[in-house]
């Protein structure tokens, strides 16, 4: 098992979403350039384009990193710093796991918080597509990978509503 941060960058704010993966029969710099590819493919066309990739990072003894990308993106007006996409890990054991997601186009949130129908259901079909993207890959996104015995998510669902900080400390 391993650990990738994901370091999100948009002038300058930043964000950082960590996953856990277990990485098959791959090395560490495919694996990054696979889950890179896989980002840049499906998740990051749901992100506004401020918003970047700015590096791939996998933990261990002796840490490995990649450059990101900037490539992909909704030209959108894009929403605060603070303000983001929840996404629900789901894996086969039923613990969950949940990740925020930087990026949010402004034209995508209502008044009073919630996302658009169309926003919900076009970046839970991206998130789809991620997952499906990293099994080609040999690459298991996992929740927990400290504990023994592994839990593969098996499906990443985006909240309808937006995450804020504020939000996230109430929690």
């Amino acid at each position: 098992m391993a650990i990738v941060a994901v370091n999100w960058r948009a002038g300058s704010n930043t964000a950082t979403n960590v996953l856990g993966i277990n990485p098959g029969e791959n090395g560490p710099i495919t694996t990054l350039n696979e889950i890179l590819d896989a980002l840049v493919g499906t998740i990051k066309k749901r992100v506004c384009d401020a918003w970047e990739i700015d590096s791939l990072v996998m933990s261990g003894e002796q840490p490995v990193a990649i450059s990101g990308s900037d490539v992909n993106g909704l030209s959108d007006d894009c929403s605060t710093a603070n303000v983001s996409y929840l996404i629900h890990k789901t894996p086969q054991d039923g613990r969950r796991g949940r990740m925020f997601l930087p990026g949010v186009s402004e034209g995508a949130i209502g008044i009073s918080g919630d996302l658009s129908s169309g926003t919900v259901t076009a970046m839970n079909s991206e998130c789809t597509n991620f997952l499906d993207a990293l099994d080609v890959a040999g690459i298991s996104l996992v929740v927990r990978p400290e504990l023994v015995t592994i839990s593969k998510v098996d499906f990443m669902t985006v909240d309808s509503r937006v995450a804020t900080q504020r939000r996230r400390l109430r929690r």
